[in-house]
């Protein structure tokens, strides 16, 4: 089982947003690490929505198959658990959200308190873009390069 944690972060002022995923093992280990950063000035809520849609591709890419979400966002915990349809405009994101389970055979998403690791991880990616570098659906297993 791989624990997926993310998160989303905003800087109003630059007009910049980040969004974090963290993968770890059932040991504990992390796999995975996922940055990026954006441009405009998103909802809280709709960052977290794209932190969450970021890393749920991420673990598709990587090929993890039963992962746990944990989001520190009750709204989008919300959204992805209720069948009913989301018609707002962030809808899309919900509905490409809850396409994903098809590469799953077990994924589940709980709120949780603990992303402290993403907020590191987000808020350096925003604050120094260039050092964080993914190559490819495997950057992780080469590690993150820095410069």
């Amino acid at each position: 089982m791989i624990k997926l944690n993310v998160d989303g972060g905003l800087d109003q002022k630059n007009g910049l947003f980040g969004m974090g995923a963290v993968c770890r093992d059932d040991q504990g280990d992390c796999v995975g690490i996922l940055a990026t950063l954006g441009v405009g000035f998103p909802s809280p809520y709709s960052c977290e929505m794209m932190a969450l849609r970021n890393g749920l591709h991420f673990c598709v890419q990587v090929g993890f198959t039963h992962v746990e979400v944990e989001c520190d966002c009750q709204a989008v915990v919300n959204a992805i658990n209720l069948a009913e349809e989301d018609l707002s405009p962030k809808g899309a994101i919900v509905d490409e959200i809850r396409t994903l389970p098809v590469f799953f055979s077990l994924l589940v998403c709980v709120l949780s308190q603990e992303v402290a690791i993403m907020h590191h991880i987000m808020w350096l990616n925003m604050l120094f873009p260039s050092l964080f570098i993914p190559i490819g659906a495997e950057w992780f297993r080469i590690g993150l390069v820095m410069f």
